[in-house]
């Protein structure tokens, strides 16, 4: 597993250590490539599977707003079928966070990854909470497209 984070320029150790910026959630699913490419980069499909930081979306114009427990925030994917990534693209207030999730075959399912950064000032534990919210979601959007 290791090797093949690392062949995707993923930085991933199991565990996190206290001062690190980056965290990469995955989880396995039995669901085929193309089908779980489709669902994750469907942003509608963001309330079902992003219960805690999506908790509503609306579409104005190109952009996307999420209704997040932090207000709203303007959001977009930008989904790279051939590279197997989808980025999910939030403006804040010094610019745009993009947060990588990547799709890759494995088997005959799929490997879902999701990175986060921690924004410049967040406290440890602040992103401690971020991490867990990610594992969670992750899992969540897991049994959607598993369900599908």
């Amino acid at each position: 597993m290791r090797a093949l984070l690392e062949r995707l320029e993923v930085s991933y150790f199991p565990g996190r250590e206290p001062g690190d910026t980056r965290y990469t959630a995955l989880a396995l699913t039995r669901a085929p490539l193309d089908t779980a490419f489709r669902l994750a980069a469907d942003i509608r499909l963001l309330p079902r599977w992003s219960t805690r930081f999506c908790q509503g979306l609306r579409q104005e114009g190109e952009r996307w707003i999420v209704s997040s427990p932090q207000g709203d925030v303007r959001f977009r994917y930008d989904a790279d079928p051939a590279a197997g990534v989808v980025w999910h693209c939030a403006e804040a207030g010094s610019g745009e966070l993009r947060m990588p999730m990547r799709i890759v075959r494995h088997g005959p399912g799929s490997l879902l990854l999701f990175t986060i950064q921690a924004p410049p000032g967040c406290s440890e534990a602040a992103f401690d909470e971020q991490r867990e919210w990610v594992d969670q979601e992750l899992a969540q959007l897991r049994d959607l497209v598993e369900g599908s």
